[in-house]
């Protein structure tokens, strides 16, 4: 790898950490999301949600008839996925005069993923991820970047095994994060299983050095802040120690982006050295 890449990442980096140690971060708040679509998951509780995501995948699960009146049909042989119907029944309620209903047991419901339907398209399969600085790199490592409904699970993920990112937000901080990750499993040949804290600090502070290099707006949310705070927690550690022991692991994985950003040349977005250099005085 070119050193240089990996020195100016590293030069970033102390600059982010310095803010994060003076309180130049203001409150956590939100990313912006893709919606969620008009649904019947939409009206499951957050539960239910979950179990349909780990089972199919998706979110966007339903029954035979549901999928029936959205002009799809369930594919032959494809499985169901559960999620639980709660029973309920009145009973009256002790010390006053009138019934209340309370659950009594669950009962398994079985739904279907979108993907295991066929038919008439989905209002929400048009959303396209957006145009964000850096995707060349993505695409040059062979990685497919897609786009889905927020889903209340998460803003994005990367996967090694399919090798695709997969957006929920159309915040560039997210995809920055998902690059990272993608980065650093380059560099160790994967990633370890989960939300490991150590790979989502440098996740998470490599996409905000990249953010600031490429010229974007700041992170006046406190966001990339509040999300490494969560894991340095994790860690037993403060939030300033846990980027100084990520730091040269971060500024490899950045370099790495960068390098490879350089390499593609006859692309407008593309940072050379000096474009770098540039940036990196006026953004951060």
């Amino acid at each position: 790898m070119n050193q240089t890449f990996t020195t100016k990442a590293e030069e970033s980096l102390n600059k982010v950490i310095d803010a994060f140690q003076k309180g130049e971060v203001a409150e956590r708040c939100a990313l912006a999301t893709f919606p969620m679509p008009n649904i019947p998951a939409c009206e499951w509780t957050l539960h239910n949600r979950w179990l349909a995501l780990i089972q199919g995948g998706e979110v966007d699960c339903r029954g035979f008839r549901q999928w029936q009146e959205a002009g799809r049909n369930v594919k032959k042989g494809a499985r169901a996925v559960y999620i639980f119907r709660p029973w309920t029944k009145k009973v009256k309620d002790e010390g006053e005069d009138r019934e209340k209903v309370v659950c009594v047991g669950f009962s398994p419901i079985p739904v279907f993923a979108a993907s295991a339907t066929e038919g008439e398209p989905l209002d929400y399969e048009e959303i396209k991820p957006p145009d964000i600085p850096l995707m060349k790199v993505a695409e040059a490592w062979g990685l497919r970047v897609s786009a889905q409904p927020f889903t209340e699970r998460y803003y994005g993920y990367f996967s090694g095994r399919e090798k695709a990112i997969v957006l929920c937000s159309p915040d560039v901080s997210v995809f920055l994060h998902e690059l990272c990750h993608a980065a650093h499993a380059r560099l160790n040949g994967g990633l370890k299983g989960g939300q490991d804290p150590i790979q989502e600090i440098v996740a998470e502070l490599g996409a905000e050095v990249l953010r600031r290099i490429l010229g974007s707006e700041k992170d006046t949310s406190g966001h990339s802040y509040s999300y490494i705070e969560s894991y340095a927690s994790k860690m037993k550690v403060s939030t300033l120690n846990a980027c100084l022991k990520v730091l040269r692991e971060t500024a490899e994985v950045v370099g790495l982006i960068l390098e490879s950003a350089a390499s593609l040349t006859g692309e407008r977005t593309t940072l050379n050295i000096s474009q770098e250099e540039e940036l990196c005085v006026r953004s951060c």
